[in-house]
């Protein structure tokens, strides 16, 4: 007979819809059903199930397309990327690029973005705390340790680059589809710690974006300055407002330099 381990792999993969082991089946009385017939009711109920938590996380993506077209893709992307972790609230990272894949049975094309502004929302909601960087912290800088400041961004905050304009679409159910418009869009935790989220201008977004990236704060300031609407205070200290970047480990010294 197979160990425990072996009997709760076996059975993990069956429920995900892999090929069924007969040592298995071996395993399961009938007791009034077959050993195919119980498993097909937990493979029944893993997908109904998760396709339900799907709907619940991207809720205005769901609502704006159609359930029954949202749980469409939904059990697909079940299929193909079952959850690797026991944290249903991590599972559905990868539903917005389902969704971008199903435009040929009908799924609108900005369907994606509106659901990866719901992703952010929600990952952002789940996040851990952390200390953010404050504007007193940038202003005792001197000049050079604040040019040559690296900041490292929370996980509570995301910055969207999407091509189609979606805010208002998540904000109003009665709103027209997005329109093809890029926009970037930041996402972060109130001090409330409520989930929102604000449209970026361009010259903002790119600024933020580069420090992100790695950047550091003085030759990321100076590209973002090509740009006329940039304005370096404004952008810093929308950044601390938003609890984007990490606050120092010491309060005395720069995050990296």
């Amino acid at each position: 007979m197979p160990d425990l381990a072996t009997v709760q792999r076996l059975l993990a993969d069956t429920v995900r819809g892999m090929p069924r082991d007969a040592a298995l089946l071996d395993l399961i009385p009938a007791m009034g059903l077959s050993a195919e017939r119980r498993l097909a009711v937990y493979r029944n109920h893993h997908r109904i199930s998760l396709v339900g938590a799907l709907g619940t996380t991207f809720a205005v993506t769901r609502a704006r397309i159609g359930a029954d077209l949202f749980d469409r893709v939904a059990a697909g992307y079940v299929a193909a990327c079952p959850p690797q972790e026991p944290r249903l609230s991590h599972f559905g990272a990868g539903l917005p690029q389902a969704l971008a894949q199903g435009t040929r049975i009908g799924v609108p094309d900005w369907a994606a973005d509106l659901a990866q502004l719901d992703w952010a929302l929600h990952a952002c909601w789940g996040a851990p705390d952390a200390r953010p960087l404050a504007l007193d912290h940038l202003a005792s800088l001197p000049t050079d340790a604040l040019s040559a400041l690296v900041l490292e961004g929370l996980a509570s905050c995301r910055l969207l680059h999407l091509a189609f304009d979606v805010g208002p679409a998540w904000r109003d159910a009665e709103a027209p589809p997005p329109p093809a418009t890029p926009t970037h869009i930041l996402v972060f935790r109130d001090q409330d710690g409520d989930t929102a989220f604000e449209v970026l201008q361009p010259a903002i977004a790119r600024f933020l974006a580069a420090l992100l990236a790695g950047a550091a704060l003085g030759p990321a300031a100076e590209d973002a300055a090509a740009d006329p609407e940039f304005d370096l205070a404004v952008s810093l200290a929308l950044a601390c407002a938003r609890g984007l970047f990490a606050a120092p480990a010491h309060p005395e010294s720069p995050i990296h330099a």
